[in-house]
């Protein structure tokens, strides 16, 4: 056992601070038990803590096609916001949204992730991930992740890509957004984070081309999935 004066910290869960990488974040659980004593007094009854550090990372590998100039309807043509503001797919950035519950609102409350957007307090808990694309002619791909300490229940989660706009993106999250789908994203129920974990889900061509699932993570986000507040 270990002896502190002062508080004790374990972590925090600011990706923009964070120290750690893709590569080195990984879930943890902390046991602690704790007593108190003041000098050679006796010591308190000990307390129980428990402290968990949950780590989601997304993976995109080197066949996500801007399709030049967007005849599929995913990538790289222009997207045109409040008339003024344009972006290509490849200038957005990737968020988190998700939940205790696979289909719908949160049973829990407070809880760190949300499907969508809450009109009603004007605020969102889409999480902006840690980590950056690579482009390459048509071909984009990348590694992002996120890290929590307030995970405390099975956790479902979403990927959607989208903007970092200037009226306070760390509580109103995106201005704009297009959800993914395709690959594993309708089977969201069966890929999911557990408190102190890490959980890596990642999007590559399959080559088999058997006509249904060949190249099908090619266009995880779509322009038909837009959301917007």
């Amino acid at each position: 056992s270990d002896t502190y004066s002062n508080p004790v910290t374990l972590g925090n869960g600011n990706n923009t601070t964070n120290t750690l990488t893709y590569d080195t974040a990984n879930g943890l659980k902390f046991a602690i038990a704790a007593v108190a004593q003041v000098g050679t007094g006796t010591p308190s009854a000990p307390s129980y803590e428990y402290a968990t550090r949950t780590v989601l990372k997304f993976v995109i590998n080197g066949h996500y096609q801007t399709d030049n100039g967007g005849a599929n309807g995913d990538l790289d043509s222009n997207i045109i916001k409040s008339g003024t503001t344009k972006y290509k797919f490849k200038e957005l950035r990737i968020w988190l949204t998700g939940g205790d519950f696979a289909y719908g609102a949160n049973t829990i409350d407070p809880f760190p992730l949300e499907w969508s957007y809450n009109t009603k307090e004007q605020k969102s808990l889409f999480k902006l991930m840690a980590g950056d694309k690579n482009t390459n002619n048509y071909n984009m791909n990348g590694k992002w992740y996120w890290i929590s300490w307030e995970v405390n229940a099975p956790t479902y989660h979403g990927f959607v890509i989208g903007d970092i706009p200037r009226d306070d993106a760390a509580t109103k999250g995106p201005s704009m957004w297009y959800a993914a789908e395709q690959y594993w994203c309708a089977d969201k129920a069966y890929y999911v984070l557990y408190p102190g974990e890490t959980l890596k889900m990642a999007s590559s061509t399959d080559t088999t081309n058997d006509g249904e699932h060949y190249n099908k993570s090619q266009f995880m986000f779509r322009l038909k999935n837009e959301g917007s507040r």
